[in-house]
């Protein structure tokens, strides 16, 4: 997986500022040098507070019955969605709260009320959607648009070694789209 992220140049060409640049950049290199494999990735990265709010303890319980009253309060309620509609099994484990049998975490519920925002301007159109995002982090508004619209066109622009996690993640969690990276 380094290799990837030298032949990038990405340090030498970016220059960001110091907690950018440094801090979190060392997060990131640690993470991407120490991981067996993609999945480990996702979740070390996910462990860091980089890519998610990582909740240890009783308080990611409220946070995810508050995001579930705010939905319902807007007219969406999760769980008359397809069961597909929750937490990747590829994200970390420690992260979630289980709901009626759905692994559930503040982050995701938040991409689920930006997608169904999203998805109300969206009902009438007939040609097939195609979304550009800037700053995708890990993936998950990606993952939950493809989930619901599966035909969109989705394309992420990041920084590079924030790609590697976002590709990462949507190539685990959505096979058989095609993803690229530059």
């Amino acid at each position: 997986m380094d290799e990837c992220y030298e032949a990038s140049g990405y340090k030498a060409s970016y220059g960001l500022n110091k907690f950018g640049g440094d801090e979190n950049m060392a997060v990131m290199r640690r993470v991407i040098d120490e991981s067996l494999d993609a999945q480990d990735a996702i979740h070390r990265i996910q462990r860091t507070w980089l890519f998610s709010v990582n909740i240890s303890d009783a308080v990611k319980e409220k946070a995810v019955d508050w995001h579930l009253a705010e939905q319902r309060s807007r007219g969406l309620d999760i769980f008359r969605l397809s069961v597909s509609v929750q937490e990747s099994p590829v994200s970390f484990p420690g992260n979630n709260v289980e709901r009626h049998g759905r692994h559930l975490n503040p982050n995701f519920l938040r991409s689920v009320t930006m997608a169904d925002r999203l998805s109300g301007h969206l009902e009438h159109r007939r040609e097939r959607l195609t979304v550009f995002e800037l700053g995708g982090g890990l993936g998950h508004l990606a993952h939950v648009l493809k989930t619901l619209h599966p035909t969109t066109f989705y394309v992420i622009v990041d920084l590079p070694d924030t790609l590697f996690f976002s590709y990462q993640f949507l190539k685990l969690t959505i096979p058989t789209a095609l993803c690229y990276h530059a």
